[in-house]
């Protein structure tokens, strides 16, 4: 299996990171993402724009948005949200950048619109909003919009010198902004501080406000997390918090809501074995984010993706294990175990000698480990139990999916031609199946 993935969503040609503004107008879905079409690594971004009837099957549509010379985008259109105004199409809120001939980069609010519904040209009241004049570093991006008692509400991505924060502006319309604050800040939490947050996503689950945000260092992407609690005074107050992942490239997740108690998700699943000669840059598959008292935040792999199915695959006993060929096609393994089990491994490769990976549940140790050829750091993440655990393996991008919890990872890439064979060991055949995608 080569690492490119062909059931997860890719660019057309060139490089891809942040999805964002996921909506539906004219029955369907549209998503958009940062994309440089010029070549197969980070550039000025382009807005890249597809089309879905379900979320998973897409069609790739021209560019929705170009950097437009002399304009606030002119080196680049950077992460936004796409917002229903009432109009034929939505618009679309993003963060423009021109660079300095000093090396100053400007980071500002800018809208766009669209008279056809496939690309969008900024408007005469661009840039909208600037960052303020105290601000250290001018890292002022990746507006969130939604309203709210009858106003319009905008968080921005920040940072200070004591870490990430996200800034909170109200407004009458997109085109004027009033500030109201910083709704969070890193340095109000135990949890690591990054020096900054990039692309926050607010959710509402009832009487509970998530806050969704990706933290960068360095110019480095580094981990994503969450933060729940009650917004008092314009301010978000935390009482827990937690990893939206588990893994090591999930960055830059966009969500839309779905219903008042689930929204769906996609993030960047960056690089991490970069090949020559293909697009760079997948997302996610879809998954549901919904809200517990017990757990919190919960994430799970939506439903429909079991129409991906293409033929369910039969077992063999291999060395006391029970053993899979997948050949090069993508995957996706189930594991329903009984709740008394409290062991199991799943080994990835072309055989005992050629592993990709292994996966170890371990009740003993509440944690499922992942060790990866090629790496030297093992992941890991918590487990409630080792039943109902979902594995997606496609090119290089493996998802792991259990206990309302996500570790989303690369594999090192096996020859072109080479095939893969699962094997599984510590469960009962009753308890597994396995489709091809």
């Amino acid at each position: 299996m080569t690492g490119l993935p062909t059931t997860h969503f890719t660019p057309p040609q060139g490089y891809m990171n942040d999805p964002h503004g996921l909506v539906r107008f004219d029955d369907q879905y549209h998503l958009f993402y940062q994309y440089n079409p010029n070549a197969q690594q980070w550039g000025t971004p382009h807005w890249g724009h597809a089309t879905s009837p379900d979320l998973l099957r897409w069609e790739h549509q021209p560019i929705a948005l170009t950097p437009a010379p002399g304009g606030p985008s002119a080196d680049g259109c950077w992460s936004g949200t796409a917002v229903d105004v009432g109009a034929r199409y939505p618009f679309l809120v993003f963060t423009g950048v021109t660079n300095g001939a000093d090396g100053s980069r400007s980071e500002t609010t800018c809208v766009a619109e669209s008279i056809d519904g496939m690309t969008w040209r900024c408007t005469t009241a661009s840039p909208v909003l600037a960052p303020p004049l105290e601000l250290s570093g001018g890292d002022f991006r990746d507006p969130f919009i939604w309203t709210s008692g009858g106003r319009w509400w905008q968080v921005l991505g920040s940072g200070s010198r004591d870490g990430g924060r996200v800034l909170l502006y109200s407004g009458d319309s997109l085109n004027a902004w009033k500030a109201e604050g910083v709704l969070f800040a890193g340095k109000t939490t135990t949890a690591a501080v990054m020096e900054v947050w990039e692309c926050p996503q607010l959710l509402r689950f009832g009487e509970v406000t998530v806050l969704i945000v990706s933290s960068l260092r360095d110019g480095t992407p580094g981990v994503t997390m969450w933060f729940a609690g009650t917004v008092v005074d314009d301010a978000l107050v935390v009482s827990r918090h937690g990893r939206l992942d588990f893994g090591s490239c999930l960055y830059a997740p966009t969500t839309a809501p779905v219903d008042e108690r689930t929204h769906v998700m996609f993030a960047w699943a960056r690089e991490e074995h970069e090949l020559q000669d293909r697009p760079q840059g997948a997302l996610t598959y879809p998954r549901h984010l919904t809200w517990e008292a017990v757990q919190g935040l919960v994430s799970s792999p939506i439903p429909a993706l079991a129409t991906l199915h293409t033929a369910q695959l039969e077992a063999s006993v291999v060395d006391g294990a029970l053993a899979y060929p997948t050949g090069a096609h993508p995957f996706h393994l189930k594991l329903s175990a009984p709740e008394s089990t409290t062991h199991c491994t799943i080994a990835f490769g072309e055989d005992a000698r050629n592993k990709q990976a292994t996966l170890t549940l371990d009740m003993n140790r509440a944690t499922a480990v992942l060790e990866r050829s090629g790496t030297v750091d093992a992941l890991s993440m918590p487990i409630d139990r080792v039943s109902d655990v979902d594995v997606y393996l496609d090119g290089s991008l493996l998802e792991v999916h259990t206990c309302g919890r996500s570790l989303t990872t690369r594999l090192q890439p096996a020859h072109p031609n080479s095939s893969t064979r699962v094997t599984v060991s510590g469960a009962p055949l009753a308890t597994l199946a396995i489709w091809t995608l």
